[in-house]
């Protein structure tokens, strides 16, 4: 996705012109270089896209989406003289409407802005001990920002792509779907260059369950283009279905696995060639039960366009025997329509990177069997076609 929320470590070049920097405003007037010499790099990004339903769902029609970032990344060392600490803080701004809520009626959401809320995003503060072979970290921040990545899969519009859809639905509280954004705590054990293992407990999200979601992920990086992770995650307590309230779950528990790898990489370049992404996630007891999605990522496909990439992905979530149980007793007293079997996403995306500020993405996604709109009184979504276009700024 292009929005980015990570600050760089090092400040941006000022030196080149405005077409050579990477961020648009350069140096501030110097005020970038002043604050690193303090510990501090400080980033903004914008982010703006229409989408446009042009059949199916149950709207056909356009709407505009965008969010600000702003985030200070703080060497505390530098700063303060706190040995081996470091803090962050961004904020979000989000405006617009939803497309996945106006338009699609899909569970998988058409756009990862869409999980975003406005105002603070991340404080936290992290102290590393053991010479930095273990880290503490304490605050609040997404789950997202270091379990369940796909590097190559950010690329795409659709949060199932990010946040996947399956964990989503099936966590309580998340209404409107997003990743989880509350206190935690995080621990991370670095045993080698390419072994990474993290755990968290986060605070319960609002409404009924605000006991710990409990996460833990094992990552391995064989090298800077080719990764995987595993991982599982445990909603503690009791707390109502979100489609179905009647539907009480005693604890939801659910297990991932991720593949990021560099097929083909074009020699004597550092980040171009051809990458597979893929991720696998499943739990028991829940709304859904089953997802798989994937895809390709081609950076530097085209000749001279080496900041390229085109992407296609897809994903299937598939809804539990017990979901289509409860929707189909609903449908008897008429109030729901019965649930599908599974909800399918296909995407192409073309994200072009015309400066190091500046991006534009033009993007194709087809949702077969949007399931977000159950209820009786609504219009059975048909397959909807969403032609999308973004641009994004860094600062």
């Amino acid at each position: 996705m292009p929005l980015e929320t990570a600050i760089a470590d090092e400040p941006h070049s000022q030196d080149s012109g405005l077409w050579e920097r990477d961020t648009l405003f350069g140096d501030l007037g110097g005020i970038r270089p002043q604050l690193a010499r303090e510990g501090i790099s400080v980033d903004l990004q914008d982010f703006n896209a229409v989408f446009g339903n042009v059949s199916g769902g149950v709207h056909q029609g356009t709407v505009y989406g965008g969010a600000s970032t702003f985030g200070a990344h703080i060497d505390l060392d530098q700063a303060l003289g706190w040995h081996s600490a470091r803090a962050f803080v961004s904020v979000q701004w989000l405006r617009g409407r939803s497309p996945t809520q106006d338009l699609t009626g899909s569970l998988q959401r058409v756009s990862q802005i869409e999980i975003i809320p406005s105002g603070l995003r991340d404080i936290w503060l992290e102290q590393d001990l053991l010479q930095g072979q273990l880290s503490v970290r304490l605050g609040k921040e997404w789950i997202s920002d270091e379990f369940l990545q796909s590097p190559y899969g950010a690329v795409m519009f659709n949060s199932t792509f990010g946040w996947p859809g399956l964990v989503d639905i099936d966590a309580p509280g998340h209404i409107p779907l997003r990743g989880l954004d509350q206190p935690m705590v995080r621990l991370a054990y670095r045993q080698s260059d390419q072994f990474r293992f993290l755990a968290a407990a986060f605070k319960g999200t609002t409404g009924a369950a605000r006991s710990p979601l409990l996460i833990a992920e094992a990552q391995y990086s064989a090298n800077k283009l080719t990764s995987y992770r595993f991982g599982a995650l445990y909603q503690v307590g009791k707390f109502p279905d979100q489609v179905f309230d009647t539907w009480i779950h005693n604890g939801g528990f659910s297990i991932y696995a991720g593949m990021d790898r560099m097929v083909w990489h074009k020699p004597n370049t550092e980040d171009q060639g051809i990458a597979l992404f893929a991720r696998v996630a499943g739990s028991s007891n829940s709304f859904a039960n089953l997802q798989i999605n994937g895809g390709v990522n081609w950076k530097g496909a085209i000749p001279r366009r080496t900041g390229d990439t085109i992407a296609f992905g897809a994903s299937y979530l598939r809804f539990s025997a017990e979901a289509q149980r409860q929707s189909a007793l609903l449908a008897e007293q008429g109030e729901f329509r019965p649930l599908p079997a599974e909800e399918i996403v296909l995407e192409a995306t073309y994200q072009a990177q015309v400066t190091g500020w500046l991006q534009i993405q033009p993007d194709l996604q087809y949702i077969i069997h949007p399931a977000g709109r159950l209820t009786s009184s609504d219009r059975v979504p048909a397959n909807a076609l969403v032609i999308s276009s973004s641009i994004s700024l860094s600062f």
